[in-house]
């Protein structure tokens, strides 16, 4: 059954998390898997644990993605951003909007509006 999805994904060095939500914000799903910093783990292996993370969040390739988000380690301006994102729109051929930034980008849009806290990137 093909649902409308939104794709947001933290990659890191060590682990990557998926969430996935539906049209109206509700979550449908986390996935967890390895590694997808494209220094340390390669262009395959970065694909591999980024599909990982999609399908064990319960996204299948019948779903439509609205949008898709990468907060991503390694991510930096230039060639590195290119190939990123030119594998995560390999895995996600037909989806339209896609953004791939530094995971620093996702870790402090994400703090906005959460209250007190510190937001260390090290």
């Amino acid at each position: 059954m093909s649902r409308n999805i939104f794709i947001g994904v933290d990659g890191g060095g060590g682990s990557t998390e998926c969430i996935i939500a539906d049209e109206k914000g509700r979550f449908l799903g986390k996935g967890l898997s390895g590694g997808t910093n494209i220094y340390s783990s390669g262009e395959s292996k970065m694909a591999e644990a980024l599909l990982e993370s999609m399908v064990s969040a319960g996204y299948n390739r019948d779903d439509k993605v609205i949008a898709a988000c990468f907060g991503m380690s390694g991510v930096i301006h230039g060639l590195e951003n290119t190939a990123v994102k030119k594998i995560v729109k390999d895995i996600l051929p037909t989806t339209e909007k896609i953004i791939v930034v530094c995971d620093a980008i996702s870790t402090l849009t994400g703090s906005i509006g959460l209250g007190a806290g510190i937001c260390i990137n090290a």
